[in-house]
């Protein structure tokens, strides 16, 4: 089976990189076919054990995706080829919408991402695809379908595919930063800090640490993912606001006023890392960023388990990484002045 994922476009990479992340603690096997950036991401899923429980877990991690499609199949991008590839794949349509208890409706939807070379009427193609659909026996339903047919066009390729599931976006909005108790300027958004605690594969129960937690963003969004999280920070009044942004929310996290280059946790206690440090050019600690990064990275190594992951966002490339592979660097657009990098580590 190939799943293919409509990812929300904010940046390249990152989205595909948070996708295959959360692929991976699925325990999923998978091989990537195709990646539009920012865009579209299919891959062949190779050990379907519980379609289901997969269904579950990604709606309940995934920030940077709009919704999972069953692929039904690729083909150009025009009118006429996707009319031909819905005929070619009647018996799949069939078996995806199933019988009446099933599917008292459907619905078709056409989604266009980018620019496109050549002119499509995304109403006229529903109607047309819906017709073809209602001939073989199946009843429309516009408003709140029990099945959906998705056509996602992109410049090179389009997918007729059937939603599996549609990503709760709302829930990201609903914890803005400004309706905490405790606030600060220049913190991450909700969604942005939920892709961080995706790439640092942190699996419910396991022990989350952020060493720069701030007024905690990062923190809350592992926690409901059902982490064991610790927050530190050197300003006292940033960790009694992290603990009342994560209580105001109902969750729990233990923390401590202290310098992330000297951490008070035990060698190898923290199975997950994801952090943002100050990004000007000195610090309140008195030290250059430079010295700053590389002190508090060397740190992170001695308290994270072997093989597990560092998550570090900066405002410049090449993070110091002794002890640790870079697997992957992402380039995050914030305004003409700055440019965020999402660096992935693993210790080794």
């Amino acid at each position: 089976m190939q799943l293919a994922f409509e990812l929300s476009g904010e940046y390249e990479t990152l989205p595909k990189a948070e996708t295959l992340a959360c692929l991976d603690m699925s325990g999923t096997s998978y091989k990537e076919v195709v990646f539009k950036k920012g865009v579209l991401l299919i891959v062949e899923v190779l050990n379907e054990k519980s379609l289901e429980a997969l269904l579950k877990f990604l709606r309940e991690r995934l920030a940077m995706t709009h919704r999972v499609l069953r692929v039904f199949a690729l083909c150009e991008p025009s009118e006429e080829a996707v009319l031909n590839a819905l005929c070619d794949a009647e018996d799949e349509i069939r078996e995806f919408l199933g019988n009446e208890e099933v599917c008292r409706g459907f619905a078709v939807r056409v989604r266009k991402r980018g620019l496109l070379p050549v002119k499509i009427d995304s109403m006229t193609l529903e109607r047309r695809l819906g017709a073809e659909v209602k001939r073989w026996g199946f009843s429309v339903r516009l408003k709140n379908p029990d099945r959906t047919i998705c056509v996602l066009i992109t410049k090179d390729v389009c997918v007729l595919g059937g939603v599996l599931q549609n990503m709760d976006k709302k829930q990201f909005l609903q914890r803005a930063p400004q309706a905490r108790p405790f606030f600060m300027p220049g913190v991450l958004l909700p969604k942005f800090a939920r892709a961080l605690v995706n790439l640092s594969r942190v699996r419910s129960g396991g022990r989350f640490l952020d060493p720069f937690c701030g007024t905690g963003g990062i923190l809350i969004e592992a926690a409901l993912v059902g982490a064991e999280v610790f927050g530190c920070d050197i300003l006292k009044r940033a960790v009694q606001g992290a603990a009342e942004n994560l209580k105001f929310y109902g969750l729990k996290g233990e923390f401590a006023a202290c310098d992330a280059t000297a951490l008070c946790l035990r060698d190898e206690s923290i199975d997950a890392i994801a952090t943002d440090p100050p990004y000007g050019r000195s610090t309140h600690m008195r030290r250059p960023l430079e010295r700053l990064y590389e002190d508090a990275i060397s740190e992170m190594h001695r308290v994270l388990k072997k093989n597990h992951f560092v998550i570090v966002l900066s405002n410049f490339k090449d993070v110091p990484h002794d002890g640790f592979e870079l697997l992957e660097t992402h380039e995050c657009y914030v305004h003409k002045s700055l440019t965020r990098y999402v660096n992935v580590l693993r210790k080794v």
